[in-house]
């Protein structure tokens, strides 16, 4: 898989829905060299998608991301889109 400094492109090997919400997955993504879980709340995400990995303790537009556990189950970074990296993907 890529790597850049702060992305990893990542392979959605399994997506489950959270069981302690009705609009959060719990997906496990293969990022090459390990598999980090990571709790999403995209609607559109499933297993055996490509997906942009922002890496756990790190700044981006949108904010900060932590690693951390999210209503009882552990998230490693964040699946972004383009749009939440600032990235205009129709330009």
């Amino acid at each position: 898989m890529s790597q850049g400094s702060n992305l990893v492109i990542g392979k959605v090997i399994s997506c489950e829905d959270h069981p302690d919400s009705d609009h959060l997955h719990v997906c496990r993504v293969d990022l090459g060299d390990k598999i980090e879980q990571i709790v999403c709340g995209a609607p559109n995400v499933a297993a055996g998608q490509k997906v942009l990995w922002l890496v756990s303790e790190r700044s981006f537009v949108g904010g900060d991301i932590k690693a951390g556990v999210i209503r009882g189950q552990e998230s490693n970074g964040m699946i972004c889109s383009l749009l939440e990296l600032g990235v205009d993907p129709h330009q």
